[in-house]
């Protein structure tokens, strides 16, 4: 029973600080959604006459209209999606000033969190 209450009384600390930090201002962001796992390829040679195929690795979050890529490392997208599977998760996350050239990263994700229990965490 004491578990489920700090349960809860994180989650309404995290929904509290999502709803006053702005994406725009480049601050961290909480949102809660599903662990949608998404490579992106793209050209990440800086000569538009030259291809160096690159990839990108991350988390694709919906939020109503609006969709985002964040990036986080290949190994850390498998660990998290066999912990995470169908489930809800609270990610948190970092933008950059400006979305990324090539992949369209917005930024990048610091820490998921399942019922409770980090299960992912940026070094």
């Amino acid at each position: 029973m004491i578990n489920y209450y700090r349960a809860l009384i994180l989650l309404s600390a995290l929904l509290s600080m999502a709803m006053t930090t702005s994406p725009a201002q480049g601050k961290v962001t909480i949102f809660s959604s599903k662990f949608l796992p998404e490579s992106v390829t793209y050209n990440g040679s800086p000569n538009p006459n030259e291809c160096w195929e690159s990839v990108a690795w991350g988390v694709r979050i919906i939020s109503g209209r609006a969709s985002s890529f964040f990036t986080m490392d290949y190994k850390d997208v498998e660990k998290t999606k066999e912990k995470a599977g169908d489930s809800e998760v609270l990610i948190e996350v970092a933008f950059y000033d400006e979305p990324l050239d090539g992949s369209g990263a917005e930024g990048r994700v610091i820490k998921i969190v399942l019922k409770g229990e980090v299960i992912y965490e940026s070094k």
